[in-house]
């Protein structure tokens, strides 16, 4: 079962954590294999932090608007006696010890360690404070995905996102009913779409990237900032170093082909590698994206005619055959019957 983040964001609630864990931790010491050391360790810790953010730090935020309420009457008050200025005086200890720096982080080690632990279970969790609520999932009876059809020249685009439950889903099916008798029949396997966001922030970030692409970039990461839900916002930042880390890669294949002068019609006399670094220089978009969307007529004076093809359903594979292997390209059918080559690039 999936569970929310144990620990809270507010700081009074945190100092009620903070506390629950220093009184319970001796409790299931024994069943946990924390030695008398790291039980002690862990209190003081504990200890330290409730003091500062409960007695020394409320004490300083007031101390400092004393000392700004001095500030103006000695710039524009009035008296007949000399101003005494307030002088800082840290609350009583109250039974906690001073410890080194960083005591946060070795609480959160030991939360671990404990999670860790042979003996730890939901009860003990539960009990000291570092389990988090168990999350409710969607109604799979009956959750739906919400879609925005935008029209382009390349056929229609479906737009969608998790609606909050990205930590529960993993894809979406797309089923088509074309009215030709067969029925429903599978379509694709949208990816996801934070993918996008990342692709994009990436693009921004590189200074190589051209005018043209970062202003179309810049307009798909805010776009993206006013519709995916907040946890895919986070999920897609996470991707954005290795988003980055490909365009780079991709850059310095695309250098290397273009001193080459490859021809992408001879592809018996070029790597599979080279002919994707080729079509990346000529089409942006299949450098930064993997998605090919050209003309027909344009792609195939480009790369030529395709060694095979093949139909299954409503995906159109074409092959061709470089001399480290075979590129398969796998592209929508209908979309190729109005004469747009729209699909993936793949090892086969």
């Amino acid at each position: 079962m999936k569970r929310n983040p144990f620990w809270p964001g507010r700081v009074a609630d945190q100092v009620t954590l903070l506390v629950k864990f220093g009184n319970k931790l001796p409790t299931h010491a024994t069943a946990l294999g924390l030695t008398p050391q790291q039980v002690s360790a862990g209190q003081a810790d504990a200890a330290w932090l409730v003091y500062v953010l409960q007695a020394w730090l409320p004490a300083v935020r007031s101390w400092a608007q004393s000392c700004t309420d001095a500030a103006t009457t000695a710039q524009t008050g009035d008296g007949a006696v000399a101003q005494t200025l307030p002088v800082f005086t840290a609350p009583d200890l109250g039974g906690a010890v001073a410890v080194l720096p960083g005591a946060l982080t070795r609480l959160f080690d030991l939360f671990e360690l404990i999670k860790d632990s042979d003996g730890f279970g939901e009860q003990i969790g539960t009990d000291l404070g570092i389990l988090g609520a168990e999350q409710t999932g969607p109604d799979f009876a009956t959750l739906a995905p919400g879609f925005k059809l935008t029209r382009t020249p390349a056929g229609i685009v479906v737009g969608w996102t998790w609606q909050g439950f990205a930590k529960f889903l993993d894809m979406i099916e797309l089923q088509v009913d074309r009215g030709d008798g067969q029925g429903w029949r599978l379509l694709a396997y949208p990816k996801n779409p934070q993918r996008a966001y990342a692709i994009a922030r990436a693009v921004v970030s590189r200074p190589e990237s051209s005018d043209a692409n970062r202003q179309r970039a810049e307009k798909t990461v805010a776009k993206a900032r006013r519709k995916l839900e907040p946890d895919q916002m986070l999920a897609a930042e996470e991707e954005v170093a290795k988003e980055s880390a490909r365009l780079q890669s991709a850059s310095g294949a695309k250098a290397t082909a273009e001193k080459l002068g490859i021809d992408l019609k001879n592809t018996a006399a070029i790597t599979k590698a080279q002919w994707k670094a080729e079509l990346g220089r000529i089409n942006p978009l299949f450098a930064i994206s993997g998605e090919i969307q050209m003309g027909k007529n344009a792609f195939i004076k480009l790369c030529g005619e395709p060694k095979k093809t093949q139909t299954v359903g409503d995906t159109t594979y074409w092959y061709y055959e470089c001399k480290d292997g075979v590129i398969q390209l796998s592209l929508d059918k209908v979309n190729l019957l109005t004469g747009i080559v729209t699909g993936q690039a793949n090892d086969y």
